[in-house]
């Protein structure tokens, strides 16, 4: 092999070296600039987490309870590969750890805030789902009727926000007009707090019978169960 050529193979080499240092460097002062806040929730299983960037690109949130339903989501798969993460509720600017039972969040804690700032740090732009939104429109615009309408407002602006302080969230499922039954699904911080049952009788349903003085009374029901109305 002739100089010229091994000078050719040290100047690729050089610049290979040059480009992961940079990209080395980077990575470290993206961490730097990251700041995840973690805040309690009334639930005591379940943490709330501020990243202080967006975290979910539609105006509702996400629930996932397993590593199969995240696989959708680049962000809580990433977090159901910590051990101990539960059920992870993905809002428009924060993120709710359920952790399992024997889970210590001692232990739990350090290793999110691991997983979030090394994800965030190299993420760009954050995690969206468009198909929310798609469906959001897609139920809005099959609700014709004008009280499950002013329900459905109630809950996503007077309701939901407060709940989201918590780490956790509400989502409207329909509104039986013959009996005056309006069901919801609590997510996030609400879905195990054994305080869901105030929430629900004296929050949610206590605001919309002032306004919606037809209803009777509010139920949770889960994500999975089918709502006929």
């Amino acid at each position: 092999m002739c100089i010229r050529d091994r000078m050719k193979l040290l100047v690729a080499f050089i610049i290979k070296m040059l480009v992961r240092l940079v990209e080395s460097i980077a990575k470290t002062l993206a961490r730097r600039h990251i700041f995840i806040e973690s805040f309690a929730t009334p639930n005591p299983m379940c943490l709330k987490f501020v990243p202080g960037k967006t975290v979910f690109n539609s105006t509702r949130s996400k629930e996932y309870n397993n590593i199969t339903e995240a696989n959708e989501s680049l962000l809580a798969k990433r977090l159901f590969f910590v051990e101990g993460v539960n059920r992870i509720l993905l809002g428009p600017d924060f993120i709710s750890i359920t952790k399992s039972e024997n889970a210590d969040w001692n232990t739990l804690k350090p290793e999110v805030l691991a997983a979030l700032t090394e994800f965030f740090a190299t993420q760009n732009p954050p995690p969206t789902n468009p198909s929310i939104d798609e469906v959001k429109e897609q139920e809005e615009g099959s609700v014709e009727d004008e009280t499950a309408s002013v329900i459905e407002d109630l809950i996503s602006v007077r309701v939901a926000p407060s709940l989201q302080e918590d780490g956790g969230d509400i989502e409207f499922r329909g509104y039986d007009s013959a009996r005056g039954i309006v069901y919801v699904t609590l997510k996030g911080a609400c879905t195990s707090c054994a305080l869901n049952s105030d929430t629900l009788k004296n929050g949610v349903e206590r605001l919309i019978r002032h306004y919606v003085p037809e209803v009777k009374v509010v139920r949770s029901v889960e994500m999975s169960e089918r709502v006929e109305v």
